[in-house]
């Protein structure tokens, strides 16, 4: 016991002589003090990360949504430098970074066991990151720019390892949502907000500083909320994706009797939702709500999903096909919105379809362009080739050539049809559901990518599809747990069979719990 004091008021000592550090050094620095507590604050994070893997998740959450708000208070310290940056936006990736550190240390000294699925998810995300950096590094970005384009890329990749460890149910899935969803609502109120009022002063202050791409604003005559994130882009996509989300699992809990919330919090929270994506003014994620909706009723049938890629992929190369034709008639669907709405209004700015232009210039001046394929790209694309691109898969094209895109959908196909198929084999109908949920937001963001704009390296965006996609793991893995422990119970009462004489027991089944299937006699 008297161990345990010592060790314990050593821990207090140390917290006290850390933190009593931490002060001192900001408050004598002479750059911007609250950059510098930034930077203790990312390197705790990632310690603290190391230390309780699950409950930083959590704080990691709140850092997607917090992060691009908080920065811009280093205003009130002075001058913002790039260093600055560099140390608010390096908190999450590094707390990402002490929790993977933590929980692969757990799994190597036994506190964590380890499944099959966990070692392959976690090799596949090793290799899939290898293989990031060594292209970035033939690009010639150098160590700097490999970490940025890493840290914008496939990092967050290490997500599809850490989900299905950390939360091993389908209850704890479902607590990660609702407080994903809890945390985000703040942030959807005030892009209402921003959008009603304006901007703050020292948001302003902080756009002068010229280190956002949103200081474009300033010249602008209308405003474009972002909240506390990074742009109207991510606010648009998170807060459709969400919006999505509440709406649809509202609907399906009047039907199962269960839900990540209440039917009436859910539809609040949903309109939230969708007011805070008006507020940003991106039109193309209202595309999610429908499709998230339509995903989580077809995704449970196989007929049904082979309909929805085959309506979604006809559609696409369609849009292909006619750009050259839109792109003529554009000015034209202008004029005929700009006639019934007033001009500058905002139903007139939500409703203009001008701004896809630069998407349909990249189908027709890329895409179906003979001159622009190559076998491995034209120089580094956009800026070197002359060619003008908006959407990911023209990029993909001046970028890696014939090459990258046949890669890239291989590997979409080979994807696809794994996570479709392990979505088939759950047997709890609510659970079914969820997973199709899950998997119907990650491809309404493919559309909306293909059509806007990608948003796969626009954070917090790139955590949302990678967490998602390992929700979805949490679900497969805790069913087939439940299967394994029933094929177990069958197998052991055939090697030690009952007397004739005694009552027979009733047989195991997988039965509906308030998240998830659950064994009962």
């Amino acid at each position: 016991m008297n161990g345990g004091r010592i060790g314990t008021g050593f821990a207090t000592v140390l917290t006290f002589l850390a933190a009593t550090y931490v002060a001192v050094s900001v408050l004598l620095d002479r750059g911007n003090t609250v950059g510098s507590f930034f930077f203790y604050a990312m390197v705790g994070g990632g310690i603290v990360g190391a230390l309780a893997p699950r409950l930083s998740f959590s704080f990691f959450l709140v850092e997607l949504a917090l992060l691009d708000g908080v920065k811009r208070m280093m205003v009130f310290a002075g001058n913002v430098e790039q260093i600055d940056l560099f140390w608010v936006l390096g908190i999450a990736p590094v707390t990402l970074a002490g929790i993977f550190t933590g929980v692969v240390i757990r799994m190597l000294l036994g506190q964590i066991p380890p499944e099959q699925g966990d070692i392959q998810r976690l090799m596949a995300v090793a290799a899939l990151n290898v293989l990031f950096v060594g292209i970035s590094l033939i690009k010639g970005n150098g160590i700097g720019g490999t970490l940025r384009e890493v840290a914008n890329g496939s990092f967050y990749s290490v997500l599809l390892f850490l989900v299905p460890v950390l939360f091993r149910t389908t209850g704890d899935a479902v607590g990660v949502l609702r407080l994903t969803i809890f945390i985000f609502v703040p942030v959807a109120l005030y892009g209402v907000y921003q959008l009603a009022y304006g901007f703050q002063a020292y948001e302003i202050d902080y756009l002068k500083q010229g280190l956002s791409i949103e200081m474009k604003q300033l010249e602008a005559d209308r405003v474009r909320a972002f909240s506390t994130l990074n742009s109207p882009t991510a606010l648009g996509s998170v807060t459709g994706l969400l919006s999505g989300l509440c709406l649809v699992m509202a609907w399906y809990r009047s039907r199962s009797g269960r839900s990540i919330l209440t039917p009436f919090v859910a539809i609040l929270c949903g309109l939230i939702f969708f007011a805070g994506m008006v507020s940003s003014t991106s039109r193309s994620d209202f595309a999610a709500i429908p499709v998230i909706a339509l995903s989580a009723w077809a995704f449970p049938s196989a007929g049904r999903t082979r309909f929805v890629y085959a309506v979604a992929i006809g559609s696409f190369l369609t849009l292909i096909f006619s750009s050259t034709w839109l792109l003529s008639r554009l000015d034209e669907f202008n004029r005929m919105i700009a006639g019934n709405y007033a001009q500058g209004s905002f139903i007139a700015l939500m409703s203009a379809v001008g701004s896809y232009s630069d998407r349909l210039v990249g189908f027709s001046t890329v895409l179906i362009n003979p001159a622009a394929w190559s076998i491995l790209g034209i120089d580094s694309g956009t800026g070197e080739s002359g060619y003008r691109v908006h959407d990911p898969l023209s990029e993909l094209l001046l970028h890696y050539g014939a090459v990258g895109i046949i890669m890239v959908i291989l590997f979409a196909i080979v994807a696809l049809r794994l996570m479709h198929r392990q979505l088939l084999r759950i047997q709890d109908p609510w659970g079914k559901r969820l997973s199709a949920t899950m998997l119907g937001m990650v491809f309404s963001l493919v559309l909306v990518s293909m059509v806007s704009g990608t948003r796969f390296t626009v954070f917090p965006i790139n955590t949302f599809v990678w967490m998602l996609a390992g929700i979805h793991l949490v679900i497969v893995q805790h069913e087939s747990r439940i299967r394994r422990a029933l094929a177990e119970v069958d197998s052991s009462e055939d090697e030690c069979p009952q007397m004739a004489v005694e009552t027979p027991k009733p047989q195991p089944t997988i039965g509906t719990g308030r998240f998830g299937p659950v064994v009962r006699a």
